[in-house]
């Protein structure tokens, strides 16, 4: 069955994350950048330095997922708060602190792992 494309939904996740960090605050490689987006190969993104965040895996045997795992959008955040996002800026922090209460603060990692030990 052929899909129909549809304009994108700017529900306002830039902002959130520039409010959020939490991936960037556990990351234990450091490997997030905590700037802002940048143009790379054409995409607007966050630049991640894919040496650090590789060099976490092979000292710890397997895949990291820290950052998966901080971000309250792994998490269930109800579609209505979601949906609202864009047009109340105050959401965002509704949605923080309701994630913070259900999973808690991750510890943040403030220094680089040393990883050549």
């Amino acid at each position: 069955m052929p899909l129909i494309a549809d304009k994108r939904d700017e529900f306002g996740i830039k902002e959130f994350c520039k409010v959020c960090k939490k991936c960037v605050k556990t990351c234990p490689g450091k490997a997030i950048s905590e700037g802002d987006i940048e143009l790379i190969d054409g995409i607007l993104k966050w630049q991640i330095k894919q040496e650090s965040c590789y060099a976490v895996w092979r000292k710890v045997g397997t895949d990291c997922g820290v950052c998966l795992s901080a971000c309250p959008f792994s998490q269930s955040i109800p579609i209505e708060l979601v949906n609202n996002m864009k047009n109340d800026k105050t959401i965002i922090d509704k949605i923080l602190i309701e994630h913070e209460k259900k999973n808690g603060i991750r510890p943040y990692i403030k220094q680089p792992l040393n990883l050549l030990e």
